[in-house]
């Protein structure tokens, strides 16, 4: 780690050690490809997380979530649509937010030319399956932009009112805000409108400490994140005060490469998203998780795929080249032909790819464990220069 990685990644530790204390929310996102969907491994390092600073709920979930989790239980009305950076069904504004998805919901036309509002509605309820902090939330923080005609908002704890209003319909980036006395049993939140606002994602939290938001983007290699309006992406991490961005991606690059040039390429491309994350959220440190062991079935046997050490190498590089911190899972986990035993000890599955959820939870405490042990170091220091 160089000088100006290290001084980012110290600046969120001072930001860490001051949540609670100060009755501060601080903001995590962890971003990353199939490895981490249904809030695996995010789950586990915000439950320890918050259980050492503080905090409570999933953080940020989508409008609309296509993938099974433990940490919540979601639904919503069949008019809904998912719209992704990463994929085929695309906003033609790119004002994605920074869970680089959203969604909107179709307009019964019919109606709309009568000047009679469409509804949909979204529900959600804590898990019984979540981890403890994870299940307890009194706050909702819904983001969206593209507002543009009248809409209503409702907010119910099961069929009991809490909050009733209208969303700005200045076309804009915006969140709305309402709070409980508890956790809602049931959070139902009803939209009415002749066009679709565009809903970034819903934020539930608790009043002070950590959230941490698990952001999936399933088959991404992490190169997407320069094509989403700067607007709506900086002004959520802004609200959200982002003090820490974990990207994990480079697994669905490696079985492409065919060179050491591919690499490369891929390496600069990923540093650009880097750099365009920084300039959205200029007060996040930032660390990236670079692909794990990967395994290939080749004459007979299931060896690492050759282009992995490099990959590494690489990705190293060019994040500390832009003042991010790097951590490698791949030689966490064993190093080359590891996946063979993690898949042994039913901590990987048999694509030899992805972690079981006993996999992902080891994977998430080795980095837990690195995390911690920088920031203790930190800590001994900082109280260190105090004290002279």
């Amino acid at each position: 780690m160089n000088t100006v990685s290290r001084n980012r990644l110290h600046l969120f530790f001072d930001e860490l050690s001051r949540a609670i204390n100060k009755k501060r929310k601080i903001n995590i996102c962890h971003y990353g490809d199939s490895q981490i969907e249904g809030d695996r491994m995010t789950a586990f390092i915000r439950q320890r997380l918050q259980t050492q600073f503080g905090g409570a709920g999933p953080g940020l979930i989508p409008a609309l979530n296509v993938y099974s989790t433990i940490s919540y239980v979601h639904e919503y009305s069949s008019n809904f649509k998912r719209k992704i950076i990463f994929g085929k069904e695309k906003l033609h504004t790119n004002k994605y937010g920074a869970m680089l998805s959203s969604a909107i919901f179709d307009i019964d036309s019919s109606k709309s030319e009568l000047g009679i509002p469409t509804m949909a509605s979204i529900r959600i309820n804590p898990s019984r399956l979540a981890y403890s902090r994870c299940k307890e939330y009194n706050n909702v923080a819904l983001y969206y932009n593209s507002c543009e005609a009248f809409c209503s908002i409702e907010v119910y704890n099961e069929k009991e009112l809490i909050a009733k209003d209208s969303l700005i319909s200045d076309g804009q980036a915006h969140v709305f805000k309402t709070k409980f006395s508890g956790t809602p049993k049931e959070l139902n939140i009803v939209f009415k409108s002749t066009k679709s606002p565009t809903i970034n994602g819903i934020s539930l939290e608790g009043d002070v400490g950590v959230q941490m938001s698990n952001i999936a983007m399933r088959g991404s290699s992490g190169t997407s994140f320069g094509a989403v309006d700067f607007k709506s992406m900086s002004y959520m991490h802004k609200e959200l005060n982002t003090r820490l961005i974990i990207l994990q991606f480079g697994g669905n690059s490696v079985p492409h490469f065919k060179d050491s040039n591919g690499v490369r390429n891929y390496a600069y491309m990923f540093q650009k998203q880097i750099k365009y994350i920084q300039a959205s959220a200029p007060d996040a440190a930032i660390i990236v998780i670079g692909p794990s062991d990967m395994a290939q079935y080749k004459e007979g046997i299931y060896s690492s795929y050759e282009f992995i050490p490099y990959c590494i190498q690489e990705m190293k590089r060019q994040s500390l080249k832009v003042g991010a911190s790097y951590w490698d899972l791949y030689n966490a986990m064993g190093g080359a032909n590891s996946m063979f035993a993690w898949v042994e000890n039913k901590l990987a599955g048999k694509d030899y790819v992805h972690f079981t959820t006993k996999g992902a939870s080891m994977a998430s405490q080795l980095f837990y464990d690195a995390l911690i042990s920088a920031y203790k170091e930190w800590e001994k220091k900082d109280k260190t220069i105090k004290q002279k």
